[in-house]
């Protein structure tokens, strides 16, 4: 870690985040990216202990499955920062739980689904499967920047494939810019003729590499 984020309290991230979000879209996300890292604690605590109970079922993340739901929540809670809107600490915590757990939602709704087909059934909708999820409202408001504030988005999304070819690993980076261009487990195990645990491993790996990258590219201009 650099000695800019070393010097920095949590609540002086909130801050500079929210101060350069939409001035310097590109010194925002890499804020963003190290407040998400120093939440990782909680994102596991949130997966381990998350249960769903639809229609008289209760349904917890299975031990195997729980490292792939903790990466998978990193990824949506990085596309979630174009929604957060502060103040403080306490805030970014709730909506950090918040939003692991509906990315834990929708992983039991697709373990459901799944379960479901294999069983024969037609009908893999769950009770609340038409929701719009927080990812979707998060790419959205994407677009609305991406609009408004083009040139700036485009800096921000150099920054980012930048810091994505800098990453030394093949596997890791393939890997991760398939999530990024949200593509599931299946379909990219698929397509890179892997195993998805292979999936799963390199892109727990990727994020690590991403976030050291990141700082690599900005350098100085972080804070």
């Amino acid at each position: 870690m650099s000695d800019s984020f070393d010097r920095l309290r949590e609540e002086e991230l909130i801050t500079l985040f929210l101060r350069h979000r939409e001035a310097d879209p590109a010194r925002g996300e890499a804020l963003w990216w190290e407040l998400v890292g120093r939440a990782l604690d909680r994102v596991r605590a949130t997966v381990a202990t998350f249960r769903w109970s639809p229609k008289g079922h209760d349904l917890r993340i299975d031990l195997s499955e729980r490292e792939d739901v903790v990466s998978k929540a990193l990824v949506r809670l990085y596309a979630a920062r174009v929604n957060f809107e502060g103040p403080n600490l306490a805030v970014f915590r709730v909506y950090t739980v918040s939003t692991v757990k509906h990315a834990c939602m929708d992983h039991l709704r697709q373990t459901m689904n799944r379960e479901k087909h294999e069983r024969g059934s037609i009908d893999e909708r769950t009770e609340e499967g038409d929701e719009r999820g927080p990812l979707d409202a998060a790419l959205g408001r994407v677009a609305e920047i991406e609009a408004a504030q083009g040139h700036e988005r485009q800096e921000a999304d150099w920054i980012l494939h930048e810091a994505l070819d800098r990453i030394g690993n093949d596997s890791y980076r393939e890997v991760l810019a398939l999530t990024l261009d949200g593509m599931t487990d299946t379909e990219i195990a698929a397509q890179l003729a892997i195993e998805i645990n292979n999936v799963q491993a390199r892109r727990s790996r990727g994020l690590k590499a991403l976030t050291e990258k990141l700082r690599e590219v900005l350098g100085d201009d972080l804070v």
